[in-house]
């Protein structure tokens, strides 16, 4: 008498059939992996624009509150590039100091009479478009900033558009 064990094995069409199922599974996970990124590389993008924003509004809000007023001759309204000068300090002329912002570079620059003091936009956003409008009454004076910030070129968001507008708290009506 043989001995004859009888080898299991896989017929072609059960392979055809893992190959298939295991094919759909791994495109399925690919499809995935592509969808999170992007929706990562998106929140990324926002996440910088947005944080460059508030850094730059609340540096701005802050400043031309605290303001004496706006200086007029210095400053341009109603066109991007803008240029926003308000003045600082007491009134007394010796201790003012007449503060630029202004758009450099793709940033949100600041000076003290002309001296530089640094830039407000994050390093990896750029300002694409700032406008001042002036706003006055009878005594009071407030500004409105319209900018646009863009993400970084590899960010699948392009830009926003940001508005505020801030009242020069000395102007106030009494």
């Amino acid at each position: 008498m043989k001995n004859i064990s009888k080898i299991k094995a896989f017929s072609l069409p059960e392979i055809i059939v893992y190959v298939a199922i295991f094919s759909v599974i791994l495109l399925a996970l690919t499809q995935t992996v592509v969808v999170v990124s992007k929706s990562f590389e998106l929140t990324r993008g926002e996440r910088v624009i947005d944080a460059s924003a508030l850094s730059e509004y609340d540096r701005l809000g802050r400043e031309i509150r605290n303001a004496t007023n706006v200086n007029t001759a210095n400053s341009v309204f109603n066109a991007s590039p803008g240029i926003l000068a308000i003045t600082v300090g007491s009134s007394v002329g010796a201790s003012q100091i007449i503060r630029k912002f202004y758009l450099a570079n793709g940033k949100i620059e600041v000076s003290d009479n002309g001296v530089v003091q640094g830039d407000l936009t994050s390093d990896e956003a750029t300002t694409t478009s700032l406008v001042f409008r002036l706003i006055t009454a009878t005594s009071t004076q407030a500004v409105r900033i319209e900018t646009t910030i863009a993400a970084p070129a590899n960010a699948p968001i392009a830009s926003e558009n940001f508005y505020d507008t801030f009242v020069v708290r000395n102007t106030y009506e009494h």
